[in-house]
C-alpha cells in the first residue's frame, strides 16, 4: 500500500450570492491563492463541514483580524456603488468570538487549543 495521500479542495464554496451570512470555526487562511492571487479562508461548521471561502480585497482585510480558531460570521450586504462612482464591489462585515472550548480551556488553566 502506498503512502501518497490524495489532495483535495477546502470543501464546499460559499456562494454568498444565495447564502447572505455564513459561520463556522476559522481554520485556514491562503493568501496569493490561483491565478489571481486572491485570499481563500476555510471555516469548518458543524452542518457542511469544511466551507471555503473567497475572499475580495474588502473580506481579505476583515478575515486578516479574526485569529485562527475562533468562530467567525461573514455576512454579505450585497453590491455597492464604489465612492468613485466607477464600479461596485461585494461588501461583507466580519465578527468574531472566542469558541466556547477555547475559552474554557484557557480559563481552566488548560491549554485552550
Amino acid at each position: 500500500m502506498s503512502d501518497w495521500k490524495k489532495a483535495t479542495t477546502s470543501g464546499v464554496e460559499w456562494k454568498p450570492e444565495e447564502e447572505k451570512e455564513i459561520t463556522g470555526v476559522l481554520k485556514e487562511v491562503k493568501h496569493d491563492v490561483g491565478k489571481f492571487g486572491s485570499t481563500l479562508a476555510t471555516l469548518e461548521n458543524e452542518t457542511r463541514g469544511k466551507v471555503a471561502v473567497w475572499c475580495n480585497s474588502m473580506l481579505a482585510d476583515l478575515i486578516k483580524e479574526v485569529p485562527l480558531g475562533n468562530e467567525v460570521k461573514i455576512t454579505y450586504h450585497g453590491l455597492v456603488k464604489a465612492k468613485s462612482g466607477t464600479g461596485e464591489y461585494k461588501s461583507y462585515s466580519v465578527d468574531y468570538r472566542e469558541v466556547a472550548m477555547k475559552k474554557a480551556g484557557a480559563e481552566e488553566g488548560g491549554p485552550g487549543f
